[in-house]
């Protein structure tokens, strides 16, 4: 929101916008009620100490000017996550973070194809996966110690981006939420898994120029196709290469007809001919819309933020009320960036929350302090 439309709505003049945010000038008591409902923010949110203006290196999709305001928006809402997170972490263990590290080097050019094919068959190995299908690589990326989460950004040209952390190694990942779609949420993810282990080490001067960018780019979805269909196993099973074939695999390897194409052809198992070929005829069918089974592979979402919130609240370590009250965001915000059902933070939310076992339930206290409670690893 531009300073003039805050200024219009609140119904101030630009210059008394600037001066608040100059901190020149306060807000009188009923300018700064409207200020909180027209940003749909508590009045906590602001008085609380500011965050810092960047967390760490974060990879986005696309640079283009149209998604400027898309990236910024998105960035701000990362910030209240890592908060979101931290509040979340003094009182349940998230899974213990276990992502290799290859000692990328600094720069984007020095990453070529069979590095990054090293790359996504370290990454198997590190995590015991053999050579097989992977059904969710959110799931996977949580169960190793990534935050994942959810967000509207508002922009088709923007549809995820990581962040690795700036003075220690810390992964997150943030997908759109309307990438519901198995076979795209699993390539998307591991296309994100991809800078997060490739490009670590790159300055934030290096990766936002345009040309290393677009090397970058291509770089991830390299080592997202390796990641997801490996070498040796996809080739065997893919003898007669067609449509139809890779149709019958989606299934089972969860990931599109189209990075199947693409992927068969990085490794050589077709031509050039064929490989035009195929993408005439993929087009004709009107697959780039959307392709066959979409509707019937459905991804789940990520759970562990989620399962956190459901966790503290089942065991009593605070109330709903208390997290309103200790978050200084709107709910619908808290709820929107964990993963959580819409209205999941009001009083009079009835949902059953599925208890612990072996648990015994402690009495209600008023108290913020409480026992941090493991959390463990998910199952696939």
């Amino acid at each position: 929101m531009t300073g003039v439309a805050l200024a219009d709505l609140i119904g101030v003049t630009r210059t008394a916008v600037t001066q608040y945010e100059k901190n020149v000038q306060t807000p009188r008591p009923d300018v700064m009620q409207r200020i909180t409902e027209v940003m749909n923010l508590p009045f906590s949110f602001f008085t609380r100490e500011s965050e810092p203006a960047h967390a760490g290196s974060m990879h986005y999709r696309s640079l283009a000017a149209a998604t400027k305001t898309a990236r910024r928006r998105a960035q701000r809402r990362h910030l209240w996550l890592r908060h979101i997170v931290a509040w979340l972490t003094a009182m349940v263990e998230l899974p213990a973070l276990d992502f290799p590290d290859f000692n990328p080097p600094s720069d984007p050019g020095l990453i070529d194809d069979d590095r990054i094919e090293r790359a996504a068959e370290a990454t198997r190995r590190h995590w015991g996966m053999g050579d097989g299908p992977i059904p969710n690589v959110t799931w996977l990326l949580e169960n190793r110690g990534a935050v994942v989460s959810l967000s509207d950004f508002g922009s088709e040209d923007l549809d995820a981006f990581s962040e690795s952390g700036r003075e220690r190694f810390e992964p997150y990942v943030s997908l759109s939420a309307d990438k519901a779609v198995a076979a795209r949420a699993n390539f998307t993810a591991a296309h994100e898994l991809g800078h997060l282990l490739l490009h670590r080490n790159i300055p934030d001067n290096v990766a936002n120029r345009a040309t290393e960018h677009k090397t970058m780019e291509g770089q991830a979805n390299k080592f997202a196709d390796a990641l997801l269909l490996p070498a040796t196993t996809f080739s065997a099973q893919v003898r007669h290469l067609s449509l139809e074939r890779f149709q019958a695999m989606k299934s089972t390897w969860r990931v599109s007809i189209g990075a199947m194409i693409m992927r068969s052809k990085s490794l050589s198992l077709i031509d050039e001919d064929h490989y035009r070929r195929l993408w005439i005829s993929y087009s004709k069918r009107g697959w780039k819309r959307k392709e066959p089974l979409d509707d019937e592979l459905s991804n789940g979402g990520p759970r562990v933020l989620r399962r956190a919130f459901e966790l503290i609240l089942d065991e009593r370590v605070v109330s709903r009320d208390h997290i309103r009250a200790a978050l200084p965001y709107a709910p619908s915000d808290i709820e929107s960036l964990c993963g959580l059902e819409p209205g999941f933070l009001s009083e009079d939310y009835s949902n059953k929350l599925v208890r612990l076992p072996g648990r015994a339930t402690p009495a209600p206290t008023s108290s913020a302090r409480g026992d941090v409670l493991p959390f463990g690893r998910l199952r696939r």
